[in-house]
């Protein structure tokens, strides 16, 4: 007897949710490919570093998309807001998919969310490495901020990039190299403002006074050998190992270091601002569940714990 073809329901669409084209003002649908190639145009995969992931890391390029949420970090706090706001994407600058993955199992936490996302129909994509290289980046963001503004940054510093790059004001990493030169404590002062950060920590050691400074935003310390070939006596970076510590002394260059994500955060609102003019008629919001995964002790207390996230079953 000849075998029946076995008929599998298709599946539904999450409740809660209606997936419809979303369409800009000129008519056309907007999809998760025409998000990809707006995220293209702001920070090209050519500059990313060769160890990155970045792009479209989950999702179907045909996805009608009228929403995006922008966030650091992809975790449960921003799931359950993209799940409330009803977005159809996720621009998170490090890369939710990272690692290889072998299975994708629910009772693991992360590989959950990603499970999750996918069942809702949000896809996830990542600019990471190539949105700190390119021209008017993560980089020059940073470089401002050390510099002491925008309008300061113009007047009073010039900036190249620290590894050789393909184009002029792009690559990775900053060599800024200050009119005037300021001390650290300078230096701190202007980060503090520019990053809304309270606390920075720096190795000891080094000259009173620095005008040539190297910056790398997040894990920058593997610049240290470049800022030293480019005679920068300051490295600015998110966070390093304690050999990396000594090693900077090692070569006379004092490092400061705000913090990973403090380096990185408060770019977020200007790539939503970057994106929403490549891709008009499409709405972009900068999350605000995505906060520091580490905070100073004393404030700990007044952050409230996160809620027990609902376990809802995967279809």
């Amino acid at each position: 007897m000849a075998r029946q073809p076995v008929r599998r329901p298709r599946p539904q669409a999450p409740v809660g949710r209606t997936r419809r084209a979303q369409r800009t003002p000129g008519g056309k649908p907007s999809s998760v490919g025409a998000l990809a190639e707006a995220m293209e145009s702001v920070a090209p995969a050519r500059l990313a570093e060769p160890w990155d992931n970045v792009g479209l890391l989950l999702g179907d390029r045909s996805a009608p998309c009228g929403r995006v949420l922008v966030a650091v970090d992809w975790t449960a706090a921003v799931l359950e807001e993209a799940l409330a706001l009803g977005v159809d994407a996720v621009v998170c600058y490090h890369p939710p998919i990272f690692d290889a993955l072998k299975r994708l199992c629910a009772d693991d936490p992360r590989q959950r969310t990603l499970l999750e996302a996918a069942q809702a129909g949000i896809a996830l994509l990542s600019p990471h490495t190539a949105l700190d290289a390119v021209q008017g980046g993560v980089n020059d963001w940073l470089a401002e901020g050390i510099a002491g503004g925008a309008d300061k940054f113009a007047r009073g510093a010039s900036c190249a990039p620290l590894r050789p790059a393909a184009a002029p004001g792009e690559g990775a990493g900053r060599l800024l190299v200050l009119r005037a030169p300021a001390t650290v404590r300078e230096i701190a002062s202007r980060l503090r403002r520019h990053l809304g950060v309270k606390r920075i920590e720096c190795t000891s050691g080094g000259v009173a006074k620095h005008q040539r400074i190297a910056l790398c935003p997040g894990a920058g310390a593997s610049f240290l050998q470049d800022a030293s070939a480019h005679g920068a006596t300051l490295l600015v970076t998110g966070e390093a190992r304690h050999h990396e510590h000594l090693a900077a002394q090692a070569l006379g260059i004092t490092m400061l270091l705000p913090g990973h994500t403090q380096t990185e955060r408060g770019y977020m609102p200007t790539l939503a601002r970057r994106l929403a003019r490549a891709l008009p008629g499409v709405d972009f919001t900068t999350s605000q569940s995505d906060l520091p995964p580490l905070v100073d002790v004393m404030d700990a207390a007044e952050r409230p714990a996160p809620a027990a996230r609902p376990r809802r079953p995967l279809r």
